[in-house]
């Protein structure tokens, strides 16, 4: 399933939960996209900040798989929660979108 937030301000943030089977430390990588509308985010995930200022800008529309690093992925309920920080230059308002959560042992 996709992700796709738009019309955000600056400081909103948004809590994305998802259900999980396993549980234990796991690296941790998203398909996000990138486009010229997209600013730059914070991403904590179950309240642990794994990404600060992550630029999602980019001057055309495309997919990119970003490592984030280790994560503690909870048997039952977990949160992505995303905050826009900055806007695209010349914006006022920015949008966010993920395609596909990867935790992998490697």
């Amino acid at each position: 399933m996709q992700i796709f937030w738009r019309e955000i301000e600056k400081g909103h943030t948004v809590d994305f939960e998802f259900e999980s089977a396993f549980a234990g430390s796991f690296n941790f990588a998203g398909i996000f996209t990138i486009a010229p509308d997209y600013g730059v985010f914070n991403i904590r995930f179950n309240g642990q900040q794994i990404a600060t200022h992550l630029d999602l800008f980019h001057p055309s529309v495309s997919i990119k798989e970003i490592p984030l690093g280790k994560v503690s992925l909870k048997s039952g309920k977990n949160t992505l929660t995303v905050e826009l920080i900055e806007y695209p230059q010349g914006l006022t308002k920015s949008c966010f979108g993920i395609d596909k959560l990867i935790f992998s042992n490697q």
